[in-house]
């Protein structure tokens, strides 16, 4: 008996096939990069998302509170000047007269004997300010400030010290601005002038000089207590 050749079969194997691969691609089961299995269940399973670390929050340099400006002076004004351990308004220890005597302008420098190691500068209706000088006369090693003819004006115009003792201060407004200020001295009888003096670390003295419970002149010096006289 002839065999018949079942011409038939491949293309219904091809349909078979074909029907196959729209099913997968249908639930999900595509094959290639990133895919993922089938689960059990028949759900797909997502790829987890990425997530990245939090940025530290950079931190800058924290800006420097601004300090206070100092107080400007007026050179034709010494009432704005400051009297302090370092000096008295533009004359400070240690600076050369040479470069000081500029700043004077507003006063009259008084000739003095060739020999006296100190430079005295005048006003008229205002304080008298000195300062002292080294054997060489050359290098400031101290100053005062004290009064003048007209007492009053001389309280107007005079420098102070940040505590806003100055000429004609009293005795009692003194003692209220250093508490721990001590006397260091006096001079002369009967009602004598009186020293008190304060120091600071470097041993710089700051000394006032109080007649009849009335601040007089004020020094910047290396002693607690200044000497009689200057030129004697």
């Amino acid at each position: 008996m002839a065999m018949r050749t079942l011409g038939g079969t491949k293309p219904a194997l091809a349909t078979v096939l074909s029907a196959g691969i729209v099913a997968a691609l249908l639930s999900g089961c595509a094959i290639g990069p990133g895919a993922e299995p089938p689960r059990s269940d028949g759900q797909t399973v997502a790829p987890p998302a990425e997530t990245s670390a939090p940025r530290p929050t950079p931190v800058g340099t924290p800006a420097q509170p601004e300090q206070p400006a100092a107080p400007a002076i007026d050179l034709e004004n010494p009432g704005t000047w400051l009297i302090g351990f370092e000096g008295i308004g533009p004359i400070d220890r240690g600076a050369q007269i040479v470069d000081v005597r500029p700043a004077m302008g507003a006063f009259s420098e008084r000739a003095m004997p060739e020999w006296c190691p100190v430079a005295q500068f005048d006003r008229a209706g205002g304080p008298t300010v000195v300062a002292t000088l080294d054997e060489d006369f050359a290098t400031v090693t101290g100053m005062f400030v004290g009064g003048g003819a007209d007492p009053a004006a001389t309280t107007e115009s005079s420098p102070r010290t940040a505590e806003g003792i100055g000429i004609g201060s009293t005795l009692g407004e003194m003692l209220a601005a250093y508490p721990t200020i001590t006397k260091s001295g006096e001079y002369g009888g009967g009602t004598p002038t009186l020293y008190y003096a304060l120091q600071n670390p470097a041993g710089v003295w700051l000394v006032f000089s109080v007649y009849e419970e009335v601040v007089g002149a004020i020094f910047v010096r290396d002693t607690p207590r200044p000497p009689s006289e200057y030129c004697a």
